[in-house]
């Protein structure tokens, strides 16, 4: 099933959680970085080294 979907799928996937999930960070008073990180490595199939990359970049946008 993964590989049948498209790569650009995964992105926008990705793109309308992290907005959400920005909102629901800003609602639950704690930095975006401390939810983005293990509820994007539990469900979504990338590499966790990725995921914590960018957990940094949405720790220190928000």
């Amino acid at each position: 099933m993964l590989e049948a979907t498209a790569w650009w799928v995964w992105s926008v996937i990705l793109f309308v959680f992290t907005f959400l999930l920005g909102i629901l960070a800003v609602m639950a008073g704690v930095g975006g970085g401390v939810l983005f990180v293990p509820l994007v490595g539990g469900f979504f199939p990338f590499h966790l080294d990725y995921v914590r990359g960018a957990g940094l970049f949405v720790a220190l946008t928000g």
